[in-house]
């Protein structure tokens, strides 16, 4: 980044701060905190605009948004969070940094980490320690910090990195017949798991990884997956370490070996990501994506999704070319379709739920949630408004792993969900399972994230359940429910 387009971002951080300043005087102060944090996200995400450089935890952010809205109290705002991928001389080496923001931020210090596979660790520590003074003197002046963090990490790492070159040793002596054949072997594993929930598991897989400087990606959550590339000795490091964890279900999908030559990507490919990353839980497109981008779809497809190829012509295609919600729907939907194995542990299935009512939409909803991504489901809820009621006549419907959907259930039917008329907590005890744990047996796009939608009549809500593909039988019981 030159200084022209320093300055422009000095600037967009200056008119985004006079706006806030401006609009936070009949605000909460977190709430004007929030709106100052969102107006700089916008900022990074114009100075690193370039594919997977920046990666901000969408789910806070939508949260933030509805806070700032008023949709949302500020009691329910969560810290924003990102990771920021950095190139470095000339795209040979890539370094990442990440950061929290409190919820007082800029008055609090944002938190961040710094890493760099092709610098030491007293390199680290150096550039570590001149981004913990920039972050200490922002929070004293409680200005913004995130871009000049970026930039003093950037810079300094840069130089560092030519310091490394100029220091460099001679070149080791050349290694024996059979060591040069392992060490200039790679070998690629594509893993699937029942599920990566564990933080210290997820902080394990990442460190393992870029230990080993794999290139590769984990998907936590229902399911985890874990694609990683590399020398044969860093993957079987790697795959010994992961292995000594406690899993539920672990299993190896796919294991290639073979010379680099083999393993080499198309001109036309990006390979994956180098360092390895974390993705979302929710991000099994952005997974296919990346892997498509990798020339690996259809490994990816094969060994994970269960898609048997092109002979299976009756499957709905996978677009390479469509965004990455577009690839996980149309993936996965195919993938619930075409597992003739018997293992349902990842097909997807879907679930119908109806409610009566609920005096406290707001915060019934944003229970519901707050469930489905917990729980790795997709969900859309229709309802009608009237009545004395603030939502009447609600119907649900999930898409899923069995045991996450079944897990749903529960909790609605244990928990405290609602309030009743005199404003105490109360559980639901008008809710009507309509449908549990029905495989998808059609080509139909799988429901990803979380969406209301109110209806005037039974006619809106049938062609609302239409388009999701449900049966005729069952949009005849729920939108006849009384």
């Amino acid at each position: 980044m030159d200084g022209s387009e320093l300055g422009v971002v000095q600037l967009v951080r200056e008119s985004r701060r006079a706006v806030g300043t401006r609009s936070s005087a009949s605000q909460e102060p977190a709430t004007a905190a929030l709106e100052r944090q969102l107006h700089e996200f916008t900022v990074l995400a114009a100075m690193y605009a370039g594919e997977d450089e920046y990666q901000p935890d969408s789910t806070a952010m939508a949260i933030a948004q509805a806070v700032v809205s008023g949709d949302l109290p500020a009691s329910e705002a969560v810290e924003l969070a990102a990771v920021v991928m950095q190139a470095l001389d000339g795209g040979r080496v890539h370094a990442c940094l990440s950061f929290s923001l409190p919820l007082a931020y800029p008055s609090a210090a944002v938190r961040f980490s710094f890493s760099c596979l092709g610098l030491g660790p007293a390199a680290i520590e150096k550039i570590t320690s001149a981004l913990a003074i920039v972050s200490s003197q922002a929070a004293a002046e409680q200005r913004e910090a995130l871009a000049e963090l970026c930039l003093t990490s950037q810079q300094q790492a840069e130089q560092l990195l030519i310091e490394a070159a100029a220091c460099s040793p001679p070149p080791p002596p050349q290694p024996t017949s059979q060591e040069h054949t392992l060490e200039h072997s790679v070998r690629r594993l594509v893993i699937w798991f029942h599920h990566i929930k564990s933080e210290q598991k997820r902080k394990e897989i990442l460190s393992h990884a870029r230990n080993e400087r794999l290139r590769g990606f984990c998907k936590p959550g229902f399911p985890g997956v874990v694609v990683v590339e590399g020398s044969s000795v860093g993957c079987s490091a790697f795959l010994e370490a992961i292995r000594s964890l406690k899993w539920q279900v672990m299993d190896i999908r796919l294991d290639e070996n073979g010379p680099a030559e083999v393993f080499q990507a198309a001109p036309s490919s990006t390979g994956l990501p180098l360092p390895f990353v974390e993705l979302a839980e929710n991000a099994m497109g952005e997974a296919a994506a990346l892997c498509a981008g990798a020339g690996l779809l259809d490994q990816f497809k094969h060994a994970i999704l269960k898609l048997k190829g092109p002979s299976s012509h009756h499957l709905p295609s996978v677009d390479t070319q469509a965004p990455p919600v577009a690839v996980a729907a149309a993936a996965t939907a195919a993938a619930a379709m075409s597992n003739d194995e018997g293992d349902e542990a990842d097909v997807v299935h879907e679930a119908v739920l109806t409610i009566d009512h609920m005096n406290d939409r707001a915060g019934y909803t944003r229970l519901l949630a707050k469930w489905t991504q917990q729980l790795g489901l997709g969900g859309r809820m229709f309802y009608a408004v009237g009545g004395g009621r603030q939502a009447r006549q609600v119907v649900l419907v999930l898409h899923g792993l069995k045991d996450g959907l079944k897990a749903f259930v529960q909790r609605l039917r244990t928990e405290n969900v609602d309030v009743n008329r005199a404003g105490k907590a109360c559980k639901e005890r008008q809710s009507t399972v309509v449908q549990q744990g029905a495989a998808l047996t059609e080509p139909r796009s799988v429901l990803l994230g979380w969406e209301t939608c109110e209806y005037s009549d039974d006619n809106a809500l049938r062609r609302e359940l239409n388009t999701l593909g449900l049966s005729q039988p069952v949009i005849c019981i729920v939108s006849t429910a009384p």
